[in-house]
């Protein structure tokens, strides 16, 4: 399953949840409200880039790293930080935006099932 990217979306792997935050993914997702999920990833969508950096510098805060745990993407260019294991993808004949990420190796063809 892929998470569709919303505007600015930063996608938070769960396994880092588990490692990182006091109660893991179940009390980050009580503290933190977020949009779309699955089985491996949340999904927080914003409108301005301003808070969705400011977003991540909290999440660097609480020792979750762009790059490692964490990525950001735009729903009409992609991926802005890119992470691994986390892999973006357009949906084929989308002219624009029509961007998903679902957790996988960003080496993966840049096409997913919806």
């Amino acid at each position: 399953m892929s998470i569709r990217i919303a505007c600015l979306t930063v996608l938070v792997k769960k396994s880092a949840l588990r490692r990182a935050y006091p109660g893991g993914e179940e009390a980050f997702a009580r503290d933190f409200r977020h949009g779309d999920e699955d089985a491996r990833l949340l999904a927080f969508a914003f409108m301005a880039s301003a808070e969705a950096w400011a977003f991540l510098d909290v999440l660097a805060a609480m020792g979750l790293r762009p790059g490692r745990d964490v990525a950001l993407g735009d729903a009409f260019i992609g991926p802005l930080q890119p992470c691994a294991g986390i892999a973006f993808a357009q949906e084929e004949g989308c002219l624009m935006g029509g961007w998903h990420a679902r957790a996988g190796s960003p080496g993966e063809p840049r096409t997913m099932d919806t």
